[in-house]
């Protein structure tokens, strides 16, 4: 039917999430202006979809009793709809199309954007391994937009001359990937470990791992585990294997890791239903069961592990599938990759708005995302405007996230924002942006004799708290001398702890305790330091000058 010359409508915006799971509940938004000289009415001028598939469990969207829609004026429409069915283990797409209309008379005006929404099956499943203790708890706030700053890291899946899986960087590598991420002012990695077999020698990973760590920690950078080569819990799926192939060398794993210093998190599995829905291991409810029962007797295993009790979340996709976790999660940490650029301004909002409900009262970060030059993006200026976008969601929501990848592989390229070398791309300049930070200390105290003999040795200390908003680590933060800055007595630097290497974060104290010689020459020195990062700036407050007399 033709609309009369005065029904006009023009869209503005929409709100709806990228994967739903099949007849779920959810919330979206469409808005429309009245842009036509005929005024809205109820009961005749509805939302409608065109296409009138029912796939949304509704094709209709009705004004409230007696409202009005004038010219001019700006409706939203905020209705429930219902996850298109589905009973596949693979997402399905399903068109998210409306457009206003009088009833009865014709369809006018804009249509809202198409979008496409993934809808998948999620059977009730009740894991036949129950949390044999509660997740640990964490602090909220340091898993927000300013406070979790990361990145995922991954070289290749060609083995190294060592013998250990190429996902692991060799030492020159991490030390390269580390120094790209303190440039980026990151504060936090996530490393994939494959777990070999039961019975493997693990001597050459475990070696490796404990080096990356070293090095991660060195540049004030710390590392969530993610503990992967395996899905179900009995039985193989593609190259992994089944939880009972690899719980004893996961159990080695954890207790030989979780004492150093760099681990802050375990991640159970790297995207275990998402790896078992694309590979097609999941034909049955069966299988699901199989995978959430090889993830929560994971689970069980790192408490029983990991006396620290570190904090536990599983890296998962897409969003229907997060509810399987929640009570082995510390925080949760979803994979979002939305690389369909035309419609990612449509579905942002209402995807990082569902994952906070997925979630409840837990934090949560986003464990993965990116875009792949060509793939997803035409080139690096795309890539970097793509990052913009999300970054502004994600700033906006206040979630942290870790981005995928830093890597200096050919094969991780298309997605890393690194270049070989280690040189930012584009889009790690658009990361930095959003994470500038503040550099600062405040003096507590020091311990100085205020007179000395000439050419002998003391030891002295100063105490200063990080009062800024990254953690001060070993490679480049150090306390150096003032007034003048020069060897007048003796180090004239003083690093963190290097074995292991010293982290210190916001809110921390650090003492620094050493040895000066004072000078050889009588009469009065002034003593006086302050923090710095070699080569970027000094900072914060200096100790108060101690005028030192050496006889």
């Amino acid at each position: 039917m033709q609309a009369q010359a005065g029904h006009n409508a023009q869209y503005v915006s929409q709100s709806v999430m990228d994967s739903t799971a099949a007849s779920a509940s959810y919330t979206v938004s469409v808005t429309f202006k009245n842009t036509g000289t005929t005024t809205w009415t109820a009961g005749s001028f509805r939302l409608g979809e065109p296409a009138n598939t029912w796939n949304w469990h509704t094709t209709r969207v009705d004004l409230a009793p007696g409202e009005t829609v004038p010219p001019g004026a700006t409706r939203t429409f905020t209705f429930p709809v219902n996850g298109p069915y589905t009973a596949a283990s693979k997402l399905q797409p399903f068109n998210f199309q409306w457009q206003m209309l009088k009833e009865g008379e014709a369809w006018f005006g804009d249509k809202s954007p198409n979008v496409v929404v993934y809808s998948i099956a999620t059977p009730e499943i009740r894991t036949n391994f129950a949390p044999t203790l509660p997740p640990a708890p964490v602090t909220a706030s340091d898993f927000d937009f300013d406070h979790f700053r990361g990145a995922n890291v991954l070289e290749s899946a060609t083995t190294r001359p060592d013998g250990v899986l190429g996902w692991i960087p060799t030492e020159a590598q991490m030390a390269t990937i580390s120094k790209s991420a303190q440039d980026m002012n990151l504060n936090a990695l996530r490393m994939a470990v494959a777990i070999p077999l039961n019975g493997s020698d693990t001597s050459a990973l475990y070696t490796a791992v404990k080096k990356d760590l070293d090095i991660a920690m060195s540049y004030g950078l710390r590392v969530i585990l993610a503990i992967g080569g395996y899905d179900k819990y009995n039985g193989a799926c593609s190259w992994e294997q089944g939880y009972i192939q690899v719980d004893q060398s996961a159990a080695s794993f954890i207790r030989t890791m979780y004492s150093h210093p760099a681990v802050m998190a375990w991640d159970l599995n790297n995207e275990p239903l998402w790896f078992a829905s694309t590979s097609d291991c999941l034909p049955n409810t069966s299988d699901y069961q199989n995978v959430v029962d090889g993830v929560h007797a994971m689970y069980n295993l790192v408490r029983a592990n990991d006396p620290s009790n570190k904090p536990t979340t599983v890296g998962d996709s897409p969003l229907p599938f997060m509810h399987y976790w929640t009570d082995i999660e510390s925080f949760a940490s979803p994979h979002l990759y939305q690389t369909n650029m035309p419609q990612m301004a449509y579905t942002t909002e209402g995807t990082m708005r569902l994952a906070k409900a997925e979630s409840g009262s837990m934090p949560m970060i986003v464990g993965e995302f990116g875009y792949n030059v060509p793939d997803h993006v035409p080139d690096e200026a795309a890539q970097a405007a793509a990052y913009r976008a999300y970054f502004n969601e994600l700033q906006r929501q206040n979630v942290g996230s870790a981005f995928w990848s830093l890597s200096l592989s050919d094969d991780q390229h298309p997605m890393s924002l690194i270049n070989q070398d280690g040189s930012l791309r584009p889009a790690a300049y658009v990361v930095k942006s959003y994470h500038e930070i503040a550099r600062n200390s405040h003096f507590v105290t020091q311990n100085v004799p205020s007179v000395m003999k000439a050419g002998q040795s003391y030891n002295v200390s100063i105490t200063f708290n990080n009062t800024g908003s990254n953690n001060w680590a070993l490679v480049n933060y150090k306390l150096g001398t003032l007034n003048p800055d020069n060897n007048l007595w003796g180090p004239n630097r003083i690093a963190l702890n290097s074995a292991p290497a010293e982290l210190v974060k916001p809110g921390q104290q650090k003492q620094f305790n050493f040895t000066v010689t004072a000078p050889a020459k009588p009469g009065v020195y002034n003593f006086q330091w302050q923090m710095l990062q070699d080569n970027v700036a000094w900072f914060g407050e200096q100790s108060p000058n101690v005028a030192v007399k050496v006889q």
